[in-house]
């Protein structure tokens, strides 16, 4: 595991070699400058750059596609290795040059949780959404080459260009890679609050305080990376004013590309593009620099949205108009009841709960906090503030109306707030009071950080250090290495029917996901195709923790089901959170006779 994460930082030093090379190559320094210093930002460009890059091979080459990532991560790797041989000295004198006032305890403060956050990003894979699917899919376009779409694996369908990323850690040996660069992310949002601010340490801390960093960071799913990249555009479009039309011209290009990457890492951030992006075009058109634009516009969205939308209207056969308002086909009866889960996923409740405050202290790391609230002070001098005022408010609006108000997707309206509120000198509108309150909740809310690096960074130390931690952190992780142990002894390597969810622990990764049991009724004639590809996979065993049983015998208990093997105790229902630890269950491992199907799974009518 430790050379997975000196790998990492390898490439990670590769990728802010790419961004340098490309923001000196194409100018871009010129336009950066008024907002941040480019070596904050070397990183985000680097890493969308080589998104641009591998992306569009992993679509439309197939399987071959992983032998050319492969060359790429060396290609990463050899540049990280020639920047560090060239910055070495720079390196040794860091301690140098980060001049840090002792005297300033909230600048202490930020450059200490700063590194607890890095410890966090290094540490083992825990997340639960990125051992479900997220590395599953890495781990399958590393070993393939081809994006592993499955009819029962819904999650699978939520495939995006972040995932080649993943896959290119894992062909280069580390799976920590993703998680580091949503770090960089966290790197790149400083960069902009703090540029040329005398109130740096304090917009730090407000964004530093928000509980639900520890998820985006510990985490490989790929989205605070394309949060800080949104970030980096609105700051770019909203707050950088030239006379120069060649320097609007680049920057224009430069936020319309970045903005069009990130809405093909998640479907939410199509959002990003359509309120940036239409602010974009209404900038271009006031500068009277348009027409030059369009052609540029137009090829970059052909280039990265609609070849993605055309690679899935080939593979789904589905109308293509469809696939610019969802990530899959919804007339599938499967994926539109995945669709609503998505959709009502953050929808019940008060938005106030779950969102700003927690539901419980559980779901800490699942809130904003109140910092959302310094919209308000925008509101005191709106003539100065109406532009950003307008595009944050028409985003929650829409993100609450139609799309899926949670913590995570609100985040991104709040990192606008503290980009406007620092470059526009608004600190001295923020009440004392106020100010207090949040450096307050900075203050509760450190220690769950002290506890992120020193519960999670040790798995990174050994392979026994890393099996204690995954043990204790990671749900599913003691299931599947029981589960993997026992196929072994029965020398089988073909599908098994998983009903844990953390399927990428799977060591052959050759299943049918447990996705099926929530969106489709396989005993139903309706959902035939459904049961048909389970049928096709001829899948020989289940296994299953002991709470998921009444899916195995609601479904497979006619199909010759026997039970083979269990162990009390297996696991339990893991956390990362120190007050989530959950209750003991068994493993169950249950033979199937496939070849009855479907009959055997059919009810009778």
């Amino acid at each position: 595991p430790l050379l997975g994460l000196i790998i990492s930082l390898i490439l990670i030093s590769g990728f802010y070699s790419v961004g340098e090379i490309t923001i000196k190559y194409f100018g871009l320094k010129e336009i950066i400058q008024n907002i941040t210093k480019t070596k904050y930002q070397n990183i985000l460009i680097g890493v969308n750059v080589s998104i641009l890059v591998c992306f569009p091979i992993v679509l439309w080459v197939g399987k071959k596609s992983n032998s050319i990532l492969l060359i790429f991560s060396y290609l990463i790797f050899f540049l990280g290795l020639l920047n560090i041989i060239k910055s070495y000295k720079k390196i040794l004198n860091i301690k140098k040059k980060i001049k840090i006032k002792t005297s300033n305890i909230v600048e202490l403060l930020v450059y200490l949780s700063i590194i607890l956050y890095f410890l966090i990003s290094a540490a083992p894979v825990t997340n639960a959404d990125s051992i479900d699917y997220h590395l599953q899919i890495g781990k399958k376009i590393a070993e393939n080459g081809v994006i592993p779409l499955s009819l029962n694996h819904f999650h699978s369908h939520l495939f995006g260009n972040g995932e080649v990323l993943i896959a290119i850690g894992i062909l280069a040996g580390t799976e920590q890679l993703s998680s580091i660069v949503q770090f960089s992310g966290l790197l790149s949002i400083l960069g902009i609050i703090r540029h040329n601010n005398k109130n740096k340490n304090d917009y730090s801390i407000y964004l530093l305080s928000s509980p639900i960093l520890i998820f985006f960071i510990s985490s490989i799913k790929p989205q605070f990376f394309f949060i800080a990249s949104t970030a980096f555009v609105f700051a770019l479009l909203l707050h950088t004013k030239f006379e120069n039309n060649s320097l609007n011209f680049k920057k224009y290009t430069l936020s319309f590309l970045l903005l069009c990457i990130a809405s093909q890492a998640k479907f939410s951030f199509m959002l990003s593009l359509g309120i940036l992006g239409t602010y974009g075009i209404y900038d271009s058109l006031r500068n009277k620099i348009f027409l030059k634009t369009l052609p540029i516009f137009a090829l970059i969205f052909f280039f990265t949205v609609f070849s993605t939308i055309l690679w899935k209207n080939l593979y789904y056969q589905t109308h293509w108009l469809q696939l610019f308002i969802n990530p899959f086909p919804v007339d599938d009866l499967g994926l539109n009841r995945f669709k609503n889960y998505l959709v009502n996923a953050g929808k019940s409740g008060n938005i106030l709960l779950g969102i700003i405050f927690p539901d419980n202290l559980r779901d800490l790391t699942n809130s904003i906090g109140l910092a959302p609230f310094l919209i308000f002070i925008l509101l005191r001098k709106i003539k100065k503030n109406l532009e950003p005022i307008f595009l944050i408010l028409i985003f929650i609006i829409l993100a609450l109306t139609i799309g899926q108000p949670s913590s995570r997707f609100l985040f991104e309206p709040f990192v606008w707030i503290l980009i406007t509120l620092s470059k526009n000198d608004m600190y001295k509108y923020i009440s004392n009071i106020f100010d207090k309150i949040l450096k307050f909740q900075f203050i509760l809310f450190l220690p769950a950080i002290i506890y992120g690096g020193i519960a999670l960074f040790p798995g990174v130390i050994s392979d026994a250090l890393k099996d204690r931690v995954m043990e204790k952190n990671s749900n599913g992780y003691s299931f599947y290495k029981w589960s993997n142990r026992e196929l072994d002894k029965l020398k089988y390597s073909g599908t098994v029917i998983s009903l844990h969810r953390s399927i990428s622990l799977l060591k052959e990764n050759k299943f049918i996901s447990k996705d099926f049991v929530y969106f489709t009724d396989i005993d139903k004639k309706i959902y035939s195709k459904y049961l048909k590809e389970i049928k096709n996979l001829n899948p020989k065993y289940i296994i299953t923790p002991s709470y998921s049983i009444t899916y195995a015998e609601k479904y497979f208990k006619n199909c010759n089901m026997i039970l083979i093997s269990k162990k009390k105790n297996v696991g339990r229902h893991a956390s990362r959170k120190p007050f989530s630890q959950g209750s003991f269950y068994d493993g169950l491992i249950f033979q199937i006779d496939s070849k009855k199907m479907p009959e055997c799974v059919l009810a009778k009518e």
